[in-house]
């Protein structure tokens, strides 16, 4: 539905290893990428209503940060980040197995993470899910063009949203892409979201303000992010 037409989102352990894979995918693709690194989050969190009712909302205001700066890892920590990328192991005391892969005890394991917690590395631990299997097909990505001096508080209030389920800013890449803005809606279909994108644009005063609705079309692929 746009001149960009194919999405996607790298991770990699490091800057180096982020270039890298995107000179691969630009060499195989035989296409320039348009790179838009994420500058601010505003809210993350695919969450889903599983018994057709929107559930209570539980959002909280978001606190203005930058991303934070990469960390060093030793080893142990490095292999620890690899086994918590594959999930926990279904056990009574999961951090346990992670303890005898790693080769540590558990105490250390919950020391880490609690430390990674309070640190903001680890926001949480959740479930997973396959949202198209779920009925939710009708995704859309909104953008918007809005002054620099303006975005950080728009965009803390739409993350403040019901129904926004993604809320960041990444770079305009001019003159091929003006827009500053992004936010990812999910719904059960086509009219329920484009209804929910009219309704927070006339709520929150973001009808001057230039933008484009992408819903997708087709997932090729979706799966957890790959730090180490």
């Amino acid at each position: 539905e746009h001149r960009y037409n194919l999405w996607f989102v790298v991770t990699a352990g490091s800057e180096g290893r982020l270039h890298a894979t995107l000179g691969a995918i630009e060499q195989l693709a035989d296409c320039p990428l348009l790179r838009l690194p994420m500058l601010r989050e505003y809210h993350i969190d695919l969450g889903f209503a599983l018994g057709g009712k929107a559930a209570p909302s539980s959002r909280r205001a978001p606190v203005r940060q930058p991303l934070l700066p990469p960390k060093s890892l030793d080893e142990q920590e490095r292999r620890l980040v690899v086994a918590l990328q594959e999930g926990l192991p279904l056990f009574i005391r999961p951090f346990s197995v992670l303890a005898s892969r790693i080769g540590c005890d558990e105490g250390e394991v919950l020391e880490r993470i609690h430390r990674w917690c309070a640190e903001g590395i680890i926001k949480r631990f959740g479930v997973i899910v396959r949202h198209h299997e779920l009925g939710y097909t009708a995704n859309a990505m909104l953008v918007h063009d809005i002054p620099d001096g303006a975005v950080d508080e728009v965009g803390e209030q739409l993350a403040r949203v019901d129904g926004v389920n993604l809320c960041y800013r990444r770079p305009r890449i001019l003159p091929d892409w003006p827009y500053n803005l992004f936010c990812m809606i999910h719904g059960q279909a086509r009219s329920e979201v484009a209804a929910a994108i009219a309704g927070l644009r006339e709520r929150l005063g973001l009808a001057d303000y230039a933008h484009e609705i992408l819903f997708s079309l087709t997932r090729f692929k979706q799966s957890g992010a790959r730090y180490a």
